[in-house]
C-alpha cells in the first residue's frame, strides 16, 4: 500500500508495517493530488 497526506512523507506498508519512504520529501497538497490522481481513472477522480 502507499499511504499519501499532504504535509507528510509518504509512507508505504511492507509486511503489515508502515514506514516512511526513504529518500522521499514531505509532499504539498498539489502534489499529492497530482500523484493520487496520476494512478486513478477519470471516473475515480
Amino acid at each position: 500500500d502507499l499511504h499519501l497526506r499532504a504535509g507528510s512523507t509518504p509512507v508505504i506498508r511492507i509486511n503489515g508495517e508502515l514506514r516512511p519512504l526513504a529518500g522521499a520529501p514531505k509532499l504539498n497538497q498539489d502534489e499529492t493530488l497530482e500523484m493520487a490522481f496520476s494512478m486513478m481513472s477519470n471516473r475515480q477522480k
